[in-house]
């Protein structure tokens, strides 16, 4: 957690940075409870134990969707034993039930993201979804699950960023 850090503030602050040193960080105002409304109202992790709420997320147009392609072309990008051990722990990904959207393409994972300018903030993926919170927060060999892997892979390949910073 992040004990005593004013997360929306620092976000404000890092973007006001960002400015100053030349980014383009859009014309949002930079302002850390705006910054926050914008995040709880956008850019939020939706469990399917939650109706409805995943498509009310992705009706306000800043999630990003990946469809099973892209996916499984990033997925085959990965070392052999790292996506062999993410299919045996959480199967085929479009069976897969966390952040997932059927649409005209197929089945697609749901990245909630909101973009400031070439800046795009995100929470961190689940670990995972399921009964067992205690192996999905602390098990030191369970793979990251689908939507995880494709949030990362999102922010490698497709996104291209430059640089990734966890607050």
């Amino acid at each position: 957690g992040a004990s005593y850090l004013n997360v929306a503030e620092s976000l404000a602050a890092i973007l006001q940075r960002l400015a100053e040193e030349g980014y383009n960080v859009g014309d949002s105002p930079m302002i850390g409870d705006e910054i926050l409304d914008e995040l709880l109202a956008k850019a939020t992790n939706v469990g399917s134990y939650a109706p409805g709420e995943l498509e009310t997320l992705v009706s306000h147009g800043s999630t990003v969707q990946i469809g099973m392609a892209d996916y499984n072309r990033w997925l085959d990008g990965f070392s052999p034993t790292l996506r062999e051990k993410v299919l045996k722990d959480w199967g085929a990904p479009e069976t897969s039930e966390l952040m997932m959207v059927q649409g005209d393409a197929g089945p697609s994972f749901v990245i909630p993201a909101v973009q400031y300018g070439n800046i795009a903030l995100l929470p961190q993926p689940a670990r995972g979804a399921g009964e067992n919170l205690e192996q999905l927060y602390h098990a030191n060999d369970l793979a990251p699950p689908h939507q995880y892997m494709a949030t990362y892979a999102w922010l490698r390949d497709g996104f291209q960023a430059d640089a990734v910073i966890h607050v």
